[in-house]
């Protein structure tokens, strides 16, 4: 199986920053959606367009960036990681619910929702070496920024 690493994750959630902003936190996870989900989330995305890739995606691997106003979503193929499957830039505006559990072993599960469209991030500490203390803080932030968005209803 291929391994994740920084430089395509940031080569590629960098591929679909907006002008003008820049990332709070870069991490990598597994992701889980439904089609009916990523074809919500093509929907929701400002990317000029976005398609979802309707191959089965039910826990591959993905990047994902948050920026003050997106999260950013570069999801790749689990055996081949510099295969982009999907690409998805969501306006925080657009979630409606966020919970935060814990995972089976470590880690934590983050599902977001945007109206009926349903997506699972597994945040792990699957990194190596020096990385995982990186990708410790961004999980934080990601967790704490997204379940924050819960207080706005």
């Amino acid at each position: 199986m291929a391994s994740m690493n920084q430089r395509d994750m940031e080569t590629m959630l960098d591929g679909i920053l907006a002008e003008g902003e820049r990332y709070s936190c870069m991490l990598w996870s597994i992701f889980a959606a439904n089609s009916k989900s990523r074809i919500i989330l093509a929907e929701l995305s400002d990317l000029p367009g976005s398609k979802p890739n309707m191959m089965p995606l039910a826990h591959t691997y993905a990047y994902v960036g948050l920026t003050a106003r997106h999260l950013n979503l570069v999801v790749v193929n689990s055996y081949r990681t510099s295969q982009i499957m999907d690409r998805f830039s969501i306006p925080l505006s657009a979630i409606t619910r966020v919970e935060a559990r814990n995972g089976l072993i470590i880690g934590k599960v983050l599902i977001v929702e945007m109206g009926d469209a349903r997506i699972q991030f597994e945040l792990s500490s699957f990194a190596a070496g020096n990385r995982d203390e990186q990708q410790k803080a961004a999980r934080g932030k990601l967790i704490n920024r997204l379940v924050g968005l819960n207080t706005r209803r």
